[in-house]
C-alpha cells in the first residue's frame, strides 16, 4: 500500500512541476513579447533621432549657403541674389535644373549659365561669378 502512495505522491509532484513549467513558459513568451516590442520601439525612436539630426546638419547647411550669400550681396551690389524654396516652388527648380540642394544657379535671361552644388565659401562664389563676366 505504502507504494501506491507513493507513486501517487509523486505522480501529483510531477503534475505540479509540470503546471510551474506551463506557467513558466507562458512567462517567458511574454518577456519575449516585450523584448520585441522595446526593441521595435528603441529602433523607432534611433530612426527619429536619425531623421531629426539629417534634417539639422541640412538646415545648417542652408544657412551656411545662406550667410555665404549674404555676404556676396552686400559686396556685389551688380548680382541679384534669389532664394527658391524647392518644396514650394518645384516648377521654377525644374525649369533651372536644381536636383539638389543648397543649389547656387547663376541665370541670365532665363537660362542658367552655371552653377555649385552644396555649400562653397564666399571665394568660390566670386569665382564663378568672374567667370560668367568673362
Amino acid at each position: 500500500m505504502r507504494e501506491l502512495s507513493q507513486i501517487d505522491q509523486e505522480l501529483r509532484q510531477v503534475r505540479r512541476d509540470l503546471d510551474r513549467a506551463g506557467k513558466l513558459d507562458a512567462m517567458l513568451a511574454d518577456l519575449g513579447k516585450q523584448h520585441l516590442q522595446r526593441r521595435k520601439e528603441a529602433t523607432e525612436a534611433f530612426e527619429r533621432l536619425n531623421r531629426a539630426e539629417e534634417k539639422e546638419a541640412f538646415l545648417a547647411s542652408g544657412r551656411e549657403a545662406e550667410h555665404e550669400t549674404g555676404k556676396l550681396r552686400r559686396d556685389k551690389q551688380e548680382v541679384k541674389f534669389c532664394k527658391v524654396n524647392v518644396d514650394e516652388q518645384p516648377n521654377l527648380a525644374s525649369m533651372f535644373g536644381i536636383d539638389s540642394i543648397p543649389t547656387l544657379a547663376v541665370v541670365q535671361d532665363r537660362h542658367t549659365l552655371t552653377g555649385m552644388v552644396g555649400v562653397h565659401d564666399k571665394a568660390d562664389i566670386k569665382a564663378m561669378l568672374e567667370k560668367c563676366k568673362a
